[in-house]
This record gives C-alpha cells, structure tokens and sequence, in this order.
C-alpha cells in the first residue's frame, strides 16, 4: 500500500508537469486562439500554477477515501476552503484573476498537506515525492520559455498552428528531460518489481496448493 501510494502521488505530479509548457508558456496564445480573448488566455497562464497542487488534492483525498478516512478527508478540504475564502477576504475591494489563483492554491496546498500527513501517519509514504516535484517544476520551466519562443518564432503561421507547434515542442521538450533525469524511471521500477512479487506469489501458491493435494 506504501509502495502504491508512493507511485501514485509521483506519478501524479509528473503528468501534471509535463503540461505547465502547455499553459505557463502559451496560455496567452491558447486564450486567443480558441476563446478570442488575449485576458482569458493571461488567466490560464497564471492557472497553470494550480496544475500541480490541483493533481495532488485529486490523488490524495481519493487515497484517503480509499483507506478510510472519509471524515478527516472533508474536514481537510473545509479547513483549505476556509482559508481560501479567508485570503479573498482579505484582498475585499481588490479582487481579481490573481487572487483568485492565490487563494485557490493555498487552499489546495494547504488540503493536500494535511491530506499527506493522514496518510503518512497510516501508511508510513515517504516525503521524496517533494524533491520529484521540485526537480519536475524546475526542469519544466526552460521548456515554458522554449514554447513560448517556438510559438514567438511561428508568428507568420495561423496562431492556432504556432500555438500547437510550440505546445508540442514543449510538452515533448519536459518529456525528454524527465527521461533523461530519470523522473520516469521509478514507474518502470516499480511495475517490473510488481510483476515479480505477482510471479513469485503466484508460484507459492502452486506450492501450497501441491503440497495440499500430497
């Protein structure tokens, strides 16, 4: 279950990574290209903060439906709301696009942390998912400014098309560098060593059953 949770909440927060190109580098050029709205487009370029802590909230209170933990699952989430709608009031009268991004991501991080820590407390998870998000962030943010100059580059192309050129550049760009650090290794690892513990199970259970018919 350990090992599980561990995977999954990695796993989580690579695939989110691999998108901040797509959102952080040309969230402007989506906004005008699909909504015709340059603002629209600036809002998703500051969303794509939330694209990480968004992936975590999601992961972590399903893990702790699943162990569980329903009750302290919501209590989490009320007390992030909370705070969420306490960081609005605090910005009464100034209220824009980036409070509401600020206030949406201390509520999420502030839930999946206390989210984390129920289910270290039940299940002993190991906080390296920390360093693989540091490491994911950091590695995605050349690619941002590498789609964004792809995009800049294509600028005598339909802006849908330089759009989806750069979008492509830099998704593809952050896969590269993960495989190349080695933040996709650990699922590979991790599926093989599944595969023989299911292996070796499954020939003690021969044994057992053999040793029953004798």
């Amino acid at each position: 279950m350990r090992r599980r949770a561990e995977t999954a909440i990695g796993f989580s927060v690579v695939v989110a990574c691999v998108f901040l190109p797509l959102f952080g580098g040309l969230g402007a050029e989506c906004g005008e290209a699909v909504y015709g709205d340059a603002r629209a487009g600036e809002f998703l370029r500051m969303g794509s903060a939330l694209l990480l802590p968004i992936a975590l909230e999601r992961v972590t209170s399903s893990m702790m439906n699943s162990l569980g933990m329903e009750k302290q699952g919501f209590l989490n989430y009320v007390i992030g709301s909370a705070v969420m709608f306490g960081v609005m009031f605090a910005f009464w009268g100034r209220f824009d696009a980036d409070v509401l991004c600020l206030a949406l991501f201390v509520s999420l991080t502030l839930s999946t942390a206390l989210d984390v820590i129920c289910i270290r407390r039940r299940t002993g998870i190991s906080l390296s998912f920390l360093g693989r998000a540091a490491a994911a962030v950091g590695l995605a943010l050349p690619c941002c400014f590498l789609a964004s100059w792809t995009c800049a580059a294509l600028r005598a192309c339909p802006l849908l098309l330089a759009a989806s050129v750069g979008a492509v550049v830099g998704c593809g760009g952050t896969v590269a560098l993960y495989s190349a650090f080695g933040l996709m290794e650990s699922f590979v690892a991790y599926g093989r060593k599944k595969s023989r513990h299911k292996r070796r199970d499954e020939r003690k259970n021969i044994c057992i059953s053999l040793r029953k018919r004798v």
